[in-house]
């Protein structure tokens, strides 16, 4: 019987000179390397390779056969794993005009790639990775007021910001396909979204939504919203963990 095998892919910072560690600055020099179970032995894959911005590595996605990493700027930087090649995707062309804007999340649903902006207005940005990897689209915006109509405490502080800077206490934690939908053609999507005690689905297309969860309240988050935890997504490994 064939047993399953799998492929492993680390990229490390290139060792920087003494000279440049007491200046404090980093060579931005990567190496990508594989290594298949098959084998078990490490293969450097290509040259090293310059990267200006600094790279998350901590959060990749797995999507359509390649490994996606974030960039301090809005560009996504993925490995594509069976051409072994490294490339990366255009910045979305608004972002020149609006730069004031923080990353809400980053992931995949529905075999598409999905990457939420926020800025200090009552509204997120939902893009989607064109599937030719060509650039950005807006998929949709993402109305907060209409959420918020429906659970009022995630604007609970509005007293104690600026009138023209409300600012919703609320987090995108996941972009999920929608909940018992066999047919996925359309790319409807729905999100998982955390408040102030609850954990909400909310579908940014017809504005419904529903609370799936609770959180505790403690004392400190009386006045200051925390995001302190992650939703990872459950796939069926390849041996019982």
């Amino acid at each position: 019987m064939d047993l399953p095998y799998y492929l492993s892919v680390r990229v490390f910072l290139r060792g920087t000179n003494m000279f440049a560690y007491c200046l404090k600055v980093t060579s931005n020099w990567y190496q990508v390397e594989v290594c298949s179970s098959k084998t078990t032995q490490w293969k450097t894959i290509g040259k090293p390779f310059f990267e200006p911005n600094v790279l998350h590595f901590k959060n990749g996605v797995f999507c359509k056969g390649a490994i996606h990493w974030l960039k301090t700027s809005s560009i996504c930087l993925y490995f594509d794993v069976d051409n072994e090649l490294m490339k990366s995707t255009p910045e979305p062309p608004q972002w020149k005009q609006c730069p004031s804007y923080s990353h809400e999340y980053f992931g995949r649903a529905n075999d598409h790639l999905y990457f939420v902006v926020k800025r200090r207005l009552p509204n997120c940005t939902l893009l989607q990775m064109k599937a030719n990897y060509s650039g950005w689209f807006v998929k949709c915006v993402i109305d907060l007021d209409r959420l918020a109509k429906n659970f009022p405490f995630m604007a609970r502080n509005f007293d104690y910001t600026p009138e023209f800077l409300p600012h919703y206490e609320c987090n995108v934690l996941c972009v999920a396909g929608l909940e018992g939908e066999s047919d996925i053609d359309e790319g409807d999507v729905e999100l998982l979204v955390s408040m102030p005690g609850k954990i909400v689905r909310f579908n940014p297309r017809t504005n419904a939504s529903r609370e799936i969860g609770r959180l505790p309240l403690y004392p400190y988050n009386d006045s200051v919203w925390y995001k302190d935890f992650s939703v990872n997504e459950y796939f069926e490994t390849i041996c019982p963990v």
